[in-house]
């Protein structure tokens, strides 16, 4: 595991990167890390509250949906009206569907960023094991289009490769927490946090925190902000062991249709020992 200061990159400002190149790096990682982080806990010491990202690939910016280039078509760009209008326009139509009606609007947008309308939030976790499972997730792989043209510049074929992408997982901790109740999240100066109410098996499941960025279209600084890039040939490695922990998208995703992407990662890598019928242990 190499750790080097990254002084260079335009996107987010990491005091450091680390290269994962084996299982081993991320035990270390884990060790040196989270220990500490545990014996300070159990002993009533002030302890470093750790928060992850995982992102698939290493490249991407820490900037939430609605604000990224590729959210909208051209001509159109990001502008905080359209923003707080998409937010009004879900109010208003999701009420049917809806057990319970947010308190506030930090708790609307946290719904509405769960069912994927793009805002100005950011996922993270308090769980390093489940940031690597959404890092991995792809197994270190992208789909890109392949053009070919002629001489004159016009396109005669097109065909989708998968690529190797190193995917990674963003570290951060001494970060600002608001009070939901109290924070417009249209008017914020800073980068700040909160814990979403558990409105769906989702967020409990995957241990949320939600960052709340000031401006979407930038990447605001973090505090204490690390990269951990991890090799693409070892994420297939990787997805195993963490479903022989029980980190799987049956457990991340608790309703029937993360069950059913387990049961199809099940079938695909022939893991189906123990439910054959007669089996033997």
């Amino acid at each position: 595991m190499n750790g080097n200061p990254n002084h260079k990159r335009k996107g987010a400002t990491c005091r450091k990167v680390y290269d994962f190149e084996e299982w081993g790096d991320i035990a270390k990682f884990m060790d040196e890390t989270l220990n500490p982080q545990a014996k300070a806990m159990q002993t009533g010491q002030p302890a470093k509250r750790f928060l992850f990202r995982g992102t698939t690939d290493a490249t991407y910016k820490l900037v939430p949906t609605v604000g990224r280039e590729d959210s909208r078509i051209n001509p159109w760009k990001y502008n905080r009206g359209d923003e707080k209008t998409l937010l009004r326009a879900f109010k208003l139509l999701a009420k049917p569907y809806l057990e319970h009606e947010p308190a506030n609007e930090l708790e609307w947008l946290a719904v509405a960023r769960h069912h994927k309308v793009p805002t100005r939030l950011l996922d993270w976790t308090t769980s390093f094991l489940i940031a690597l499972f959404f890092a991995i997730e792809n197994g270190g792989m992208r789909s890109v289009e392949v053009i070919t043209e002629d001489e004159n510049g016009k396109v005669i074929k097109r065909k989708r490769k998968s690529i190797e992408v190193p995917p990674a997982v963003y570290v951060t901790h001494g970060v600002r927490y608001c009070n939901p109740a109290s924070t417009d999240p249209f008017r914020i100066r800073q980068l700040s946090f909160f814990t979403p109410p558990y409105i769906s098996p989702h967020i409990a499941a995957q241990r949320s925190v939600l960052a709340i960025h000031p401006d979407p279209r930038n990447e605001p600084r973090y505090p204490n902000l690390r990269k951990l890039r991890i090799k693409p040939d070892i994420c297939v490695r990787l997805k195993f062991i963490l479903e022989g922990q029980g980190i799987t998208h049956g457990s991340i995703f608790p309703t029937i249709d993360g069950l059913a992407q387990q049961l199809q990662w099940a079938y695909k890598w022939n893991l189906l020992d123990q439910y054959r019928v007669g089996r033997r242990a």
